[in-house]
């Protein structure tokens, strides 16, 4: 009723306004026919101003709908409905929120967007339970299946894990397909004295070597010296350990091997001749940086003393 109100006190007002206007202009008018003429003219738009004003407020639902479709919105949906509870839109703009929550709920494909979507509308009480209520339900009972979904593959992964590993072919035959240093480990954590420890070993030490080279992060290795020489099958290195700290040496190529040195001692080596790569590194000292590079080794004996040197910058 007091938006009628407004409504008709404009139509008056814009009435009022035109009347004032043609009375100027009659009073300046000496023809009786003119003068009555505005009466009439006068009187059709008081008429059309009244009618005009009903006319949009019985309509003032039409326009607000009209508005709506230019932005949806849940809470702009609510507040049509609230504010024009006898609109023949009604229907419709319940449809709208329906629509509203189903595209939001189909977008939550996975455990995280659906307790994200749950979160954001059990809370918030802009959104009236009458309309969100069956949605979140339902978000909630797919969050529980998404749940149950995931505790099963999960349960079923370490059941397929166990029995891949609880037998030492299959635990190889897997750790070969994968190629990964920590299932060769696995391996070897498992069968320590497997039929594949020998290979497994190589892998390990080959994967080690590699992931260094991989990274760039290391040092040049110090130079070794031949000190005789030969053509055979077999080389031989002499590792010297100058350093306070336990120095592992780890040599990949034709075989590999792992040489784990005390400090200040020394160790010779027997290797198949040919190329390798090489790493060496030291226990308890995190600021000494790993030494990698290339040799290849051509029968005789290797000298090579490993030693730290401090750069400052």
């Amino acid at each position: 009723m007091p938006q009628l109100i407004l409504y008709l006190l404009l139509g008056i007002f814009f009435v009022l306004n035109a009347l004032v206007k043609c009375l100027v202009k009659a009073t300046q008018s000496s023809n009786s026919y003119i003068r009555n003429g505005l009466h009439v003219l006068m009187g059709l738009v008081i008429i059309f101003s009244i009618f005009y004003a009903w006319y949009t407020y019985q309509r003032r639902d039409i326009i607000s709908f009209d508005k709506l479709k230019a932005e949806i919105t849940i809470e702009k949906c609510q507040n049509f409905i609230d504010k024009y509870p006898h609109s023949e839109k009604i229907s419709e703009v319940r449809d709208w929120i329906n629509k509203q929550y189903e595209n939001e709920l189909r977008a939550a494909n996975d455990s995280l967007s659906l307790s994200l979507f749950i979160d954001k509308y059990s809370s918030n009480y802009r959104f009236k339970e009458e309309y969100k209520h069956p949605y979140l339900n339902k978000a909630i009972k797919q969050l529980d299946e998404e749940k149950k979904r995931l505790e099963y593959e999960r349960n079923e992964r370490i059941r397929r894990e166990q029995v891949i590993w609880n037998s030492e072919d299959r635990a190889w035959q897997t750790a070969s397909e994968r190629g990964m240093l920590v299932m060769f480990q696995r391996y070897l954590n498992l069968y320590p004295n497997g039929v594949h420890r020998p290979e497994a070993m190589k892998k390990i030490i080959d994967l080690e070597v590699a992931d260094v080279f991989r990274s760039g992060n290391y040092g040049q290795l110090p130079s070794m010296d031949k000190t005789r020489y030969g053509k055979s099958t077999y080389t031989t290195v002499a590792i010297k350990n100058d350093t306070q700290y336990t120095l592992t040496v780890l040599y990949s190529g034709m075989e590999s091997k792992r040489i784990v040195i005390s400090s200040y001692d020394s160790q010779n080596v027997q290797l198949k001749s040919g190329s390798y790569r090489i790493v060496a590194s030291v226990d308890d000292a995190s600021k000494v940086l790993n030494s990698a590079g290339k040799q290849d080794l051509t029968g005789g004996i290797y000298s090579v003393n490993y030693y730290i040197s401090t750069s400052r910058y």
